[in-house]
Order: C-alpha cells, then sequence, then structure tokens
C-alpha cells in the first residue's frame, strides 16, 4: 500500500515541532530546584511593622458605614415577593381614581382675551369660546387668568402661568 506523500510545509513542520520538543525535554531535565533563602528574624519583624502601619493607615481612611434606620415601615419591601403579590395591596380609591377619572394631557393655555361679552382662550394653538370641545374637553367658563373645562362630569381648571412685565 502506497503512503500519501508529505508536502514541503508539513515537512518543515514536523522539524518545528520536533525541535520544540527537543528544548523542552532539555529545559526540564537541567531545571534546577533552588531552595528558598531563609529570612532573618529582624527582617521579618520590620516587615511585620509594616503591615501593621499600613493597615492601620488604612483603618483611619475607611470609615464604617452609614447605618440605615427606616422612618416608616411602608418603605421596606421584601425583595422575594413578586411584584403580583403587591399589587393586591393597592388602594381602592386610587384604582377607581386611575380608571374613572380622564386625564388632562397636554392642554396648555397660553392667552385669554375678554371683550365684552365674549371671552376667547388661546389652547393649544386654538381659539376657542365657551361651549366648543376641543379634544372631548368643553369649556365651560373662561375668566381673567383661568379656563374651566369639562369632561365625563369632570371638571378641569387651565390657569395662564404668570409672567413677569418689565415696567
Amino acid at each position: 500500500m502506497k503512503q500519501p506523500a508529505i508536502s514541503k510545509s508539513q515537512k518543515r513542520l514536523f522539524i518545528l515541532l520536533a525541535l520544540v520538543a527537543a528544548y523542552a525535554v532539555y529545559d526540564l531535565s537541567t531545571a534546577k530546584t533552588r531552595p528558598a533563602k531563609a529570612v532573618s528574624e529582624s527582617a521579618e519583624q520590620a516587615a511585620g511593622a509594616q503591615v501593621d502601619q499600613v493597615s492601620a493607615a488604612v483603618a483611619a481612611v475607611v470609615q464604617p458605614a452609614v447605618q440605615m434606620s427606616f422612618i416608616s415601615s411602608d418603605w421596606r419591601r421584601d425583595p422575594f415577593r413578586k411584584q403580583a403579590e403587591k399589587m393586591n395591596l393597592f388602594n381602592l380609591n386610587k384604582v377607581v381614581e386611575t380608571i374613572l377619572v380622564p386625564k388632562l394631557g397636554n392642554l396648555h393655555l397660553t392667552a385669554i382675551s375678554k371683550s365684552g361679552n365674549k371671552s376667547y382662550a388661546l389652547i393649544n394653538d386654538q381659539i376657542l369660546t365657551v361651549g366648543e370641545v376641543m379634544n372631548g374637553y368643553k369649556v365651560v367658563n373662561i375668566q381673567s387668568t383661568q379656563v374651566i373645562l369639562k369632561k365625563n362630569d369632570f371638571s378641569f381648571t387651565l390657569t395662564l402661568p404668570e409672567e413677569e412685565y418689565g415696567e
């Protein structure tokens, strides 16, 4: 049976592997074990004194952790209790309020104009009068500094932001 021919690169790799193996065997066979140096007692005591000084300096810099105290027991939470279990402890009034009471959203009152019987309010860049509806909110009343809106039997008050005018 004929053996496959070995290429030049394979021969070179084989020779390199043989050289590395020969060097490893030589290095291991000629390695000398060195005995540990004897340390004098005075050097050992000096090193121990330095360690004591360093540990004292570190202890002076490091301060103990602040003891936390809880003002209210409501602040404590059990890290092993799931969020779903905590939801059972909700306040019924808050749940009803979040479901039934509509949110005011992004309504910004920027100006109010009153002339005789007519009053106008500029809300989100729209001019509105009493009785008009915007985003489901009905304008009920326009006063000199605020506008009263109504939605689903809930009243909301938008107030003009106070601005300082130079005199």
